[in-house]
Protein backbone atom coordinates (compact mmCIF):
# COMPACT_ATOMS: atom_id res chain seq x y z
CA UNK A 1 0.00 0.00 0.00
CA UNK A 2 2.09 3.19 1.19
CA UNK A 3 4.82 3.84 3.55
CA UNK A 4 2.90 5.30 6.78
CA UNK A 5 6.03 7.59 7.22
CA UNK A 6 5.06 9.25 4.53
CA UNK A 7 1.50 9.06 3.40
CA UNK A 8 1.30 11.86 1.02
CA UNK A 9 -1.89 13.87 0.27
CA UNK A 10 -4.88 12.91 -1.55
CA UNK A 11 -5.74 13.12 -4.70
CA UNK A 12 -8.87 15.45 -4.02
CA UNK A 13 -6.73 17.78 -1.64
CA UNK A 14 -4.02 18.21 -4.71
CA UNK A 15 -7.20 18.90 -6.88
CA UNK A 16 -9.22 21.39 -4.83
CA UNK A 17 -6.15 23.62 -4.61
CA UNK A 18 -7.42 26.31 -7.17
CA UNK A 19 -9.46 24.43 -9.01
CA UNK A 20 -9.47 25.66 -12.05
CA UNK A 21 -9.60 23.22 -14.50
CA UNK A 22 -10.74 23.64 -18.08
CA UNK A 23 -14.25 22.79 -17.48
CA UNK A 24 -14.88 24.92 -14.11
CA UNK A 25 -12.80 28.08 -15.59
CA UNK A 26 -11.20 29.88 -18.54
CA UNK A 27 -10.71 27.31 -21.53
CA UNK A 28 -7.47 25.57 -21.77
CA UNK A 29 -6.25 27.29 -18.52
CA UNK A 30 -2.53 26.41 -18.36
CA UNK A 31 -2.27 26.54 -14.25
CA UNK A 32 -4.48 22.83 -14.49
CA UNK A 33 -2.17 21.75 -17.35
CA UNK A 34 0.84 21.50 -15.08
CA UNK A 35 -0.66 20.07 -11.86
CA UNK A 36 0.58 16.14 -12.39
CA UNK A 37 1.32 14.08 -9.45
CA UNK A 38 2.72 10.14 -8.89
CA UNK A 39 0.67 7.67 -7.27
CA UNK A 40 1.85 6.66 -4.03
CA UNK A 41 -0.92 4.12 -3.44
CA UNK A 42 -4.25 3.77 -1.33
CA UNK A 43 -6.24 3.81 1.14
CA UNK A 44 -10.12 3.81 2.02
CA UNK A 45 -12.61 1.29 1.71
CA UNK A 46 -11.39 -2.13 -0.39
CA UNK A 47 -14.75 -2.23 -2.67
CA UNK A 48 -13.47 1.54 -4.04
CA UNK A 49 -9.49 0.90 -4.01
CA UNK A 50 -9.46 -2.52 -6.25
CA UNK A 51 -12.36 -0.69 -9.06
CA UNK A 52 -9.76 2.40 -9.33
CA UNK A 53 -6.59 -0.25 -9.64
CA UNK A 54 -9.19 -1.69 -12.63
CA UNK A 55 -9.49 1.35 -13.92
CA UNK A 56 -5.34 1.05 -14.30
CA UNK A 57 -4.12 2.96 -11.31
CA UNK A 58 -1.28 1.83 -9.77
CA UNK A 59 1.47 2.98 -7.56
CA UNK A 60 4.00 5.09 -9.52
CA UNK A 61 1.38 5.83 -12.18
CA UNK A 62 1.79 9.80 -13.19
CA UNK A 63 -1.73 11.24 -13.16
CA UNK A 64 -2.60 14.92 -13.88
CA UNK A 65 -5.66 17.36 -12.93
CA UNK A 66 -7.35 18.01 -16.11
CA UNK A 67 -10.99 20.09 -14.12
CA UNK A 68 -14.35 19.78 -12.93
CA UNK A 69 -16.96 19.08 -14.69
CA UNK A 70 -19.78 21.97 -14.54
CA UNK A 71 -22.28 21.96 -11.50
CA UNK A 72 -19.88 20.39 -8.88
CA UNK A 73 -19.53 16.97 -10.68
CA UNK A 74 -16.92 14.78 -11.05
CA UNK A 75 -12.99 15.58 -10.97
CA UNK A 76 -11.21 14.63 -13.98
CA UNK A 77 -7.81 13.19 -14.32
CA UNK A 78 -5.81 12.22 -17.43
CA UNK A 79 -3.56 9.19 -17.25
CA UNK A 80 -1.99 8.59 -20.25
CA UNK A 81 -4.10 8.79 -22.89
CA UNK A 82 -7.27 8.29 -20.86
CA UNK A 83 -9.45 10.81 -19.53
CA UNK A 84 -11.22 9.34 -16.23
CA UNK A 85 -14.24 11.11 -13.78
CA UNK A 86 -13.79 10.68 -10.32
CA UNK A 87 -16.21 11.80 -7.48
CA UNK A 88 -14.46 13.17 -4.22
CA UNK A 89 -14.93 10.35 -2.25
CA UNK A 90 -13.15 7.90 -4.72
CA UNK A 91 -10.23 10.56 -5.32
CA UNK A 92 -9.61 10.58 -1.16
CA UNK A 93 -8.65 7.02 -1.35
CA UNK A 94 -5.92 7.94 -3.72
CA UNK A 95 -2.46 8.76 -2.03
CA UNK A 96 -0.17 11.18 -4.39
CA UNK A 97 3.18 12.90 -4.58
CA UNK A 98 3.12 16.52 -6.59
CA UNK A 99 5.51 16.68 -9.15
Amino acid sequence: MTDEKNPGITLFDFSKNGDSGPLSGPQGSSESLQKSALILGFSGPRLVTDRLQEFGMHSGLMIRYVGRAPFQGPLLYRMGATVVALREEEAQCILINPL
